[in-house]
């Protein structure tokens, strides 16, 4: 998975995982990229096929880094050794064809790949491939078999735990251990995946499934066995979602754990009773999608109908309890203006969060919004072949905006977390400032 920044990447631990318990070598080699691939790093891919010797290579995929991607199974394919590859993940789910029509690569996974690359792997180990595995769409000389989707994992207790190996955290100083507790979310923001696989699946009732409390405790307490994590970050999309499961996991967590956590939080489940719970059970912050200021785009465009009201009541009850709290925000919306991103900006300094995180909108593909943005032709094609970092740049053109307005209220918008006290956004952007220097220094001198 070539991404531009070290992440704990759950598709491919949890993939990994799975086929590990089911019989199967798994190795995995993690590329951390500046804006081009270097002779350096085709190297590091050709080493690890020598050693490893697949019999199949797969890539997870974001839309941003696809064009790597792309570059990479070419050479994998001018190789001696035709390995098939295979793609999965957000952008092979969300936009299929373009994914399956590249030369280089022969088969496309889409939605949840454990049972699929099982499927698969048991049949290429019997000498054939049938070609009739639901999720995976292959190329049959020019044509293209696309297979239905099979049902979504029902009962997330039946998987393994997620691969910690592969990643050699203990090898690291990590302080927190990433955890993922549930698959989904209830909710339908138009420019988010989730909804669109709600569409692909047709079932938005059963998209939303959580692991039980007991299985994710037994998950951490089996990683503080090799590692002395001081807290744990659960990386699920509403933390808060369901009331039932919050009761129960609050009450087994903080006898069984015991360690801080921080957590995503909607601002309508942001009430007393819920943060209650997860601040008695260890909960130190919150995330908190803000979004946007303006209730018009926020509501209309994004399809987030909260009020301002609502997301100023989920501060204030996050106070109340002492809760450390992270404002998300997207700038550079389609339909924003600039009245609307000041709007962005003062409802931010109202709030006062500890944290404010701002990133650009990107339109991906699949997405309501992000089809939107190319149906009217606002994306910049040649903008979008140089962006590999969703948060800094806008690959729009859009009709009440400029780039550089867009990039002004992102650092507008994200130092109004010193109205909280705290100073950590100075001393980030001193880091940013220093390893953007140090990394076009350091890709100076790569070949």
């Amino acid at each position: 998975m070539p991404l531009a920044y070290p992440v704990y990447s759950f598709q491919i631990a949890a993939l990994s995982a799975f086929l590990k318990k089911n019989g199967h070598t798994v190795d995995f080699l993690e590329l951390i990229l500046d804006e081009k691939i270097t002779n350096n790093d085709f190297r590091s891919l050709k080493a690890k096929i020598e050693s490893f010797m697949p019999d199949i290579i797969g890539f997870s995929s974001y839309e941003l880094s696809f064009s790597w991607i792309q570059e990479l199974s070419d050479f994998i394919k001018s190789g001696s050794v035709n390995i098939p590859i295979i793609v999965g993940g957000y952008h092979a789910t969300l936009a299929p064809e373009e994914v399956i029509d590249y030369p280089s690569i022969d088969m496309i996974c889409r939605g949840e790949g454990e049972y699929a690359l099982l499927e698969l792997l048991t049949q290429m180990e019997k000498g054939g491939t049938n070609k009739d595995i639901k999720n995976i769409w292959f190329k049959d000389g020019k044509e293209v078999i696309k297979n239905d989707l099979r049902s979504m994992i029902a009962d997330l207790n039946a998987l393994p735990f997620s691969d910690r190996a592969i990643y050699k955290i203990e090898e690291g100083n990590k302080q927190y251990l990433e955890v993922m507790g549930s698959r989904g979310c209830p909710y339908e923001c138009t420019n988010c995946c989730n909804s669109a696989f709600k569409d692909l699946y047709g079932d938005r009732a059963g998209y939303l499934r959580f692991r039980s409390p007991d299985h994710i405790i037994s998950e951490i307490k089996e990683c503080l066995k090799w590692h002395p994590f001081s807290g744990i970050v659960f990386e699920d999309d509403t933390f808060t979602a369901s009331l039932k499961w919050l009761k129960e996991f609050s009450e087994k967590y903080k006898q069984n754990v015991k360690l801080p956590f921080v957590c995503n939080v909607r601002p309508e489940t942001a009430n007393l009773e819920r943060l209650g719970l997860i601040k008695e059970a260890g909960c130190e912050t919150i995330s908190i999608g803000v979004e946007a200021g303006d209730e018009y785009v926020r509501g209309a465009v994004l399809n987030r109908r909260m009020t301002n009201n609502q997301i100023i009541d989920a501060f204030r009850n996050a106070k109340k309890l002492r809760l450390k709290t992270k404002s998300f925000n997207m700038v550079g919306l389609p339909h924003e203006n600039r009245r609307a991103l000041w709007k962005t900006i003062f409802l931010n300094f109202r709030l006062a969060p500890t944290a404010v995180q701002t990133t650009v909108y990107y339109p991906f593909k699949g997405t309501k919004l992000g089809d939107e943005c190319y149906e009217k032709g606002w994306v910049d094609m040649e903008r979008k072949k140089r962006l590999k970092l969703l948060a800094n740049d806008s690959i729009l053109n859009l009709p009440g905006l400029t780039r550089f307005e867009i990039r002004l209220a992102k650092w507008i918008n994200s130092a109004t977390a010193l109205r909280s006290g705290n100073l950590d956004i100075i001393k980030g952007g001193f880091k940013l400032i220093t390893s953007s220097i140090m990394r076009n220094n350091k890709s100076k001198g790569k070949s």
